[in-house]
């Protein structure tokens, strides 16, 4: 009898325990509630016509989706289970919204984007195609464009890794790809001749600059256009002239009897040799250069020390 009355006991504690452990206190209730009306009046604000919003969204639902089932702890309250059960219904609601909507970001982006470009508002175009491959990065058409964009701009590589990068895309249909294809080539084509008119006017950093960056599009050369040697031959060129602007700016230095002016650059002339040894192979116009600069600092050292002698 003793052992049943203890038994008896025991459950009775244990249940009271039970109900009292799922009381909440007034305060925490409280805050709780406030947190539900918090997101349910976020997730309200919804609206499919913020697309511009639709990356918010989605990162709302979530935390509203994370919040409501933590919470269902606390559904024993009936006032916390209805509100678990409205936020519920409005993630259920909205998240449809956002996940029809996000998919089609990017061709929205891109229609925006070309509507912007008939108004002739460059600039504004130019922020829709971003938007779009930040959407969707293998947008093709919106890469096509901005490529075009970068190739007025002579940014070779940022053209060439735009749509060799898209071309390896195994969802590209045939008729973008041979869009892709033919800017490609036509960017490869461009390119080689305005660094050999920038050669021929002289202007060498400029056409090396486009060489250097079709050498690094040749290394993964997904059309196989390249012509290397006819590349290498004229970043040689360019080098080769660059150095020789070099001993020019030295010489009039020099003839302008601007002595330490002539001999900065004659440093960074020799450092430019150093780094390109293997194109630059007649260095006469340098020793002979160094020969005259030097013995100018000599000619002036002995100047000054005959100048302090006869003040002595």
């Amino acid at each position: 009898m003793n052992r049943k009355k203890l038994f008896a006991f025991l459950v009775f504690v244990l249940v009271f325990c039970g109900l009292s452990a799922q009381v909440l206190s007034p305060s925490t209730k409280k805050d709780i509630i406030s947190q539900y009306n918090k997101h349910i009046k976020t997730i309200s604000s919804i609206s499919s016509e913020n697309f511009d919003l639709m990356s918010v969204y989605k990162y709302q639902l979530e935390q509203a989706e994370e919040f409501a089932k933590k919470q269902q702890v606390n559904n024993f309250d009936n006032d916390i289970y209805a509100k678990n059960i409205e936020l519920k219904l409005l993630i259920d609601q909205n998240k449809e919204i956002v996940e029809f909507m996000i998919p089609r970001m990017s061709d929205w982006y891109y229609k925006k984007a070309v509507f912007a470009n008939l108004n002739n508002k460059k600039q504004e175009a130019y922020n829709y195609l971003l938007k779009s491959v930040e959407a969707d990065s293998m947008n093709v058409m919106a890469n096509y464009e901005l490529a075009k964009i970068s190739l007025d701009s002579f940014q070779v590589s940022k053209t060439t890794d735009r749509l060799s990068r898209i071309l390896k895309n195994n969802d590209i249909s045939q008729e973008e790809s041979q869009l892709c294809k033919t800017l490609l080539a036509f960017a490869y084509d461009k390119n080689i001749i305005t660094s050999l008119a920038f050669i021929k006017e002289g202007k060498y950093s400029e056409a090396e600059d486009i060489l250097l960056q079709l050498q690094s599009y040749c290394k993964n050369d997904v059309l196989s256009i390249c012509k290397p040697n006819l590349i290498d031959k004229n970043i040689s060129i360019c080098k080769n002239g660059i150095y020789k602007d070099h001993i020019k700016i030295t010489k009039t230095a020099v003839d302008k009897q601007k002595t330490k002016v002539a001999g900065d650059f004659l440093v960074n002339t020799y450092d430019y040799l150093q780094r390109n040894r293997g194109e630059i192979t007649d260095t006469s116009d340098f020793d002979d250069m160094v020969k005259i600069v030097v013995g100018n600092y000599l000619a002036t050292a002995k100047g000054l020390v005959e100048a302090k002698n006869n003040e002595a």
